[in-house]
C-alpha cells in the first residue's frame, strides 16, 4: 500500500517525530542506515504517498498528496538521479493555497551532512492555484541554504493578487522571467538576494538586497 504519514507539532513546539529529527549531526542520524537499506537499489519507486502536517503552534495545516518519487542509483554520498512530483494544500490565515510540484534532476546527500547536501533540478514546474511557473533550481546546503532560481511566469492579473491580499494593488504583470540567487543565514536570520534579474514586457530590472527576518528592518533592492 502507498505510504501514509501524519505529523503534528504541538502548541509548545514539539513535533511528533522529534525523536527522529532530534539532531542534524550525521553521526546521530540513526535513520541513515535504514534509509540506505530501503532505497539502495538500481531504481526505487514510491507512488501515491500522503503526508499530513498539523502545525498547531503556527495554526497552519499542510497536506501533501499524490507523492511520487523515482530514485536512480540511490546512495548516501555521491550523485544520484530523481524524479519527483506531488500536490500540496496549505491552510494559512483562513485561506487554502493549492500547489503542484514536478522536479527532475540530480542530488548528493553528502552522507547526510546538512552543509554538504546539493540538489540540482534543471526541470522544475510549480502550479499555484492554476498558475503555472516553469524553470530550474539549484540548492546547496541545508543549514545555511543557497538557492539559484530561474523562473518563467505567465501574466498575473489583479484578480490573482486578490486571492491572497485583501488590499491588492490595481496591477497586472505581463509574462515575465526571473533569475537570481538567494542565501539564508540561519544565525543572523538574514535573507540575501544577489544577481536578481527581472524581465517583463519592455521592462528589465536588476538588483539585490538583504531582508532581516529576525526583525521588521530590511534593506531594499539596490
Amino acid at each position: 500500500p502507498p505510504p501514509r504519514i501524519s505529523v503534528v507539532r504541538s502548541e509548545s513546539g514539539e513535533w511528533s517525530v522529534s525523536d527522529i529529527f532530534s539532531s542534524t549531526s550525521p553521526a546521530a542520524m540513526s535513520w541513515g542506515p535504514f534509509l540506505l537499506r530501503s532505497l539502495a537499489s538500481d531504481r526505487t519507486v514510491i507512488e501515491n504517498g500522503l503526508l499530513r502536517v498539523d502545525d498547531r503552534r503556527s495554526r497552519t495545516k499542510h497536506v501533501v498528496e499524490r507523492f511520487n518519487l523515482t530514485v536512480e542509483d540511490f546512495r548516501l554520498s555521491g550523485v544520484f538521479g530523481f524524479d519527483l512530483s506531488f500536490d500540496n494544500v496549505s491552510s494559512m490565515g483562513g485561506r487554502d493555497i493549492s500547489t503542484s510540484w514536478q522536479a527532475r534532476g540530480l542530488a548528493d546527500l553528502a552522507f547526510l551532512d546538512p552543509a554538504g547536501v546539493q540538489v540540482v533540478a534543471p526541470k522544475l514546474t510549480v502550479t499555484v492555484d492554476g498558475l503555472r511557473i516553469d524553470g530550474s533550481a539549484g540548492l546547496r546546503g541545508l543549514r545555511d541554504p543557497e538557492l539559484d532560481l530561474t523562473l518563467s511566469l505567465p501574466e498575473v492579473t489583479r484578480a490573482r493578487w486578490l486571492k491572497y491580499f485583501p488590499k491588492a494593488p490595481d496591477l497586472s504583470l505581463p509574462q515575465s522571467s526571473w533569475k537570481g540567487k538567494v542565501r539564508f543565514d540561519r544565525d543572523d536570520g538574514r535573507l540575501t538576494i544577489n544577481g536578481l534579474e527581472v524581465k517583463a514586457g519592455p521592462l528589465a530590472v536588476s538588483g539585490g538586497g538583504i531582508i532581516n527576518l529576525s526583525s521588521s528592518s530590511a534593506s531594499g533592492p539596490s
